[in-house]
C-alpha cells in the first residue's frame, strides 16, 4: 500500500513539474529582429509592463557600439553621433546629454544586462511591435526587405534635389576580397568605422538622396559573412561583416557618375599601410596615463565626416564656479554658461560639415560623484569615432582682478598619430580666442592631472573661456554677443586643427 501511495506521489510530482516547465516555456518571450528570430542566452522579460532585452544581442543587429563600465554599473551605447547612457537599476537614461525617465530600469540577470527595447529602438529609428498571443517582441526598420536586389524609387523628394544622389550598390565577391561599388552623382567620401565581435567594416554616406532600398548579400567565402546596406534619414550605411579582421581601401572612378569602389582584403597589413580608423572597443583607461599614451597607436587616415566631442563642463549637482554681484549674490553659474557656449560651438561646427557629439545637452551629471561623472564623459569620447575632444569651462579665483583666457592640454603624448598633438590643438584655439575676444592671453598650460585630458584617447583640450569671478571678463559670459564671439573662436580653432590633421576638406 505504501509503495502504491509513493508511486502515485512520484507520478503527481512529475505531472506538476512537467506542467511548470511547459508553462515556463510558454511564458518565455521571443525576440524577432528584421523578421529573424534571435536566440538569447537570457530571454527577454517584462518589467512594469515594459519589455527588456539583452543589450548586446539588440545592438549587434543595430551596428552600434556597446560598452560596459563595471565600476559605475553603466551601459553606454553609441551609434553615429547618438549616445545613450544607462545605469543599472536606475530609470534615468541620458540620450545625447539629455535626461529621460524610463518606465522600467535596466537590470542584470545571469551576468547579462537587459534594457528597455522600445525606448532604445524607437530613438534609433526602428519600429517595435508586440504580439500578445505568441508573446513575441519584434523590431524592424520601417523599410525592410530581405532582397539583395537594388530597387529604384520612382522619384526624388523636392527637398532632396540638391543632394548627392546614391543610385546603386553592387557587390562583387572574389576568392580573397570583396569589391563594393557605390554609384553617386558626384564624389563623396564615406565616414568609416570598425567594430569587433563580430568584425565589421562600416561605411556611412551622409546627406545623400537614395534611390535604393535596404538590402543584403550573403557570402559564400571563408572570410566574409554578409554585406548589407540600410537607408537612414541622415545617412546610408553599408556594413561588411567578416569572420576575421580585414583591411580596406577606397578608390574613385571619374566619369558621368562618380563610382566609389571599396575593396576589402583579408590578410595582415603591410608595414607602410595605414589604418584609416581607430577601433577603441578593446581599449581601456589605465591608471598610469603616461604609459598608456606611450603605447603604439595606428596612424589614422581621415575619410568622410570628422567627429568632435564637445563637453560642457560641470552640470547637475555640480554648478562649477559661481559669479557674484557686489552684494555677494549668485548671478551666474559656470555650468549654464558652459552649456550655452557649447551649443553655439556645435551649431557652427555642424554648419561647416563636422559631426558633433555633446556629452550633455541639459543640466545633468552622469555619476554620483565628480570622478564618476568625469570618467563617463571620457567613455563617451573613447567609445565614439571622434578625432578631437574639447571640454569647455570658465575660470575662477578669490581675487576678482584675475582675468584672461587659457587652454589646458595633458602633454602626455610624446607624438600624435592623429596628425596633431594636444599642445598644437590648444594653441590653435588659444590664438583664436585671444584675437576674437581681446581678453588677456594667459597662454596654454600643460596639465597632465586633468581627468578628461589624461583619460581620453584622442587629442584633448580644456578651454577656460574667461574668469567668471572677474567683472570685466564676466561681461563676455553674460552677453549673447560675448558668448557668440567665444564660441566662434573655439569653433575656428577646431576647424583649423581638423584641416591641419587632414580630417576636413580645405576646398
Amino acid at each position: 500500500m505504501i509503495k502504491k501511495i509513493f508511486g502515485l506521489f512520484l507520478i503527481t510530482v512529475c505531472i506538476i513539474l512537467s506542467f511548470c516547465i511547459s508553462s515556463f516555456a510558454a511564458d518565455e518571450i521571443s525576440l524577432v529582429i528584421n523578421n529573424k528570430k534571435v536566440e538569447c542566452e537570457v530571454p527577454p522579460i517584462i518589467l512594469n509592463d515594459r519589455t527588456l532585452v539583452p543589450v548586446r544581442v539588440l545592438f549587434e543587429h543595430y551596428d552600434a557600439k556597446v560598452t560596459w563600465n563595471g565600476e559605475l554599473r553603466q551601459v553606454m551605447v553609441i551609434s553615429g553621433t547618438t549616445v545613450m547612457i544607462f545605469n543599472i537599476d536606475s530609470k534615468i537614461v541620458y540620450l545625447n546629454g539629455a535626461a529621460y525617465t524610463l518606465d522600467a530600469p535596466p537590470v542584470i540577470i545571469n551576468d547579462r544586462t537587459l534594457v528597455p527595447v522600445r525606448f532604445i529602438s524607437e530613438k534609433l529609428g526602428y519600429v517595435v511591435g508586440w504580439d500578445a498571443a505568441t508573446r513575441t517582441v519584434s523590431v524592424s526598420k520601417p523599410k525592410e526587405t530581405t532582397s539583395s536586389v537594388t530597387i529604384t524609387k520612382p522619384s526624388i523628394k523636392e527637398e532632396d534635389k540638391n543632394k548627392i544622389i546614391l543610385s546603386s550598390i553592387k557587390v562583387n565577391e572574389k576568392s580573397d576580397y570583396s569589391e563594393i561599388t557605390v554609384t553617386l552623382s558626384q564624389k563623396l567620401a564615406p565616414k568609416v568605422m570598425t567594430l569587433k565581435e563580430p568584425h565589421r567594416l562600416i561605411f556611412d554616406f551622409y546627406d545623400v538622396s537614395c534611390l535604393i532600398d535596404d538590402g543584403n548579400q550573403k557570402s559564400k567565402s571563408d572570410v566574409f559573412t554578409e554585406t548589407r546596406w540600410a537607408v537612414h534619414d541622415e545617412f546610408t550605411r553599408i556594413v561588411v561583416e567578416t569572420k576575421e579582421e580585414c583591411t580596406y581601401k577606397i578608390s574613385y572612378i571619374s566619369g558621368k557618375n562618380c563610382k566609389i569602389t571599396v575593396s576589402v582584403k583579408d590578410g595582415s597589413k603591410k608595414e607602410d599601410e595605414k589604418t584609416p580608423a581607430v577601433d577603441s572597443s578593446d581599449k581601456t583607461n589605465e591608471e598610469n596615463s603616461s604609459s598608456s599614451a606611450e603605447k603604439e597607436k595606428p596612424v589614422i587616415v581621415y575619410s568622410g565626416t570628422p567627429v568632435v566631442v564637445i563637453d560642457p563642463g560641470h552640470g547637475g549637482y555640480d554648478p562649477g564656479a559661481v559669479g557674484k554681484d557686489d552684494e555677494g549674490n549668485d548671478i551666474l553659474f559656470e555650468k549654464d554658461v558652459c552649456l550655452d557656449i557649447s551649443a553655439r560651438v556645435k551649431s557652427i561646427l555642424s554648419q561647416n560639415g563636422v559631426g558633433v557629439i555633446m556629452t550633455r545637452t541639459t543640466d545633468v551629471a552622469f555619476g554620483e560623484d565628480e570622478l564618476s561623472d568625469l570618467l563617463a564623459r571620457c567613455d563617451i569620447a573613447n567609445n565614439s569615432e571622434a578625432c578631437l575632444f574639447v571640454s569647455i569651462h570658465n575660470n575662477a579665483f578669490t581675487n576678482n582682478k584675475a582675468n584672461g583666457v587659457c587652454v589646458l592640454y595633458s602633454g602626455l603624448e610624446p607624438s600624435s598619430n592623429y596628425g596633431i598633438t594636444g599642445k598644437e590643438f590648444a594653441q590653435n584655439i588659444q590664438n583664436e580666442l585671444v584675437d576674437a575676444t581681446g581678453l588677456y592671453d594667459r597662454g596654454i598650460v600643460e596639465s597632465p592631472g586633468i581627468v578628461v585630458l589624461k583619460k581620453t584617447l584622442m587629442p584633448a583640450v580644456l578651454v577656460e573661456c574667461a574668469f567668471i569671478t572677474c567683472p570685466t571678463d564676466r561681461a563676455h559670459l553674460e552677453s549673447n554677443s560675448g558668448k557668440q564671439k567665444i564660441a566662434q573662436a573655439i569653433a575656428d580653432g577646431i576647424l583649423a586643427s581638423l584641416k591641419q590633421m587632414g580630417a576636413l576638406n580645405t576646398k
